[in-house]
C-alpha cells in the first residue's frame, strides 16, 4: 500500500471513530445510570482514545485530519433525523452493535492488506479493542 492509500484508510478509520464516538454518546444518554451506561462510558472513551490516535498517525504522515460530517451509518442512532419514536435502550444497543460490526470488518480487511509496520501495529491494537466492544 502507496502512502496515498494509507493515509485514506487512515482517514476512512477516523471517520468511522468520529462516528462511533457520536453514537456512543447517544448510547451513554439512552442507558440511564447503572452498568450498561457504564460499560458504554468505557467504550465510548476508547473510541475517543482511538481518534485521537488515528488523528495523530495522520498528521505524522503530512496531512491533514478532515472535518467529519455525520453519514449514512449515523442514522441508525438518528444523528440526521430524529426517529419519529423515542429510541429504546434495545434500539439504540442494535444500532452500537452494528456500528462496531462495521468497524471490526474495516479494521479487519485493512489488517489483511500491507501496511506500514507503524500503521499495522497501531490498527492491530485498535482493533483488538473494537472486538472487545462487540
Amino acid at each position: 500500500m502507496n502512502a496515498a492509500q494509507t493515509v485514506s484508510e487512515l482517514t476512512r478509520l477516523y471517520t468511522l471513530e468520529v462516528e462511533a464516538t457520536q453514537a456512543y454518546a447517544a448510547g451513554v444518554q439512552a442507558a440511564g445510570p447503572g452498568p450498561i451506561q457504564e460499560e458504554l462510558t468505557r467504550f465510548w472513551l476508547e473510541h475517543q482514545k482511538h481518534v485521537l490516535e488515528l488523528h495523530l498517525a495522520i498528521l505524522g504522515r503530512g496531512h491533514g485530519v478532515p472535518a467529519v460530517e455525520p453519514d449514512v451509518k449515523g442514522v441508525v442512532i438518528g444523528a440526521l433525523t430524529p426517529p419519529r419514536r423515542r429510541l429504546t435502550l434495545q434500539d439504540v444497543l442494535e444500532g452500537l452493535r452494528g456500528n462496531e460490526q462495521l468497524t471490526n470488518q474495516v479494521f479487519a480487511k485493512l489488517l489483511a492488506s500491507p501496511l506500514p509496520p507503524d500503521v499495522h501495529d497501531l490498527l492491530a491494537r485498535l482493533a483488538d479493542e473494537e472486538r472487545d466492544h462487540l
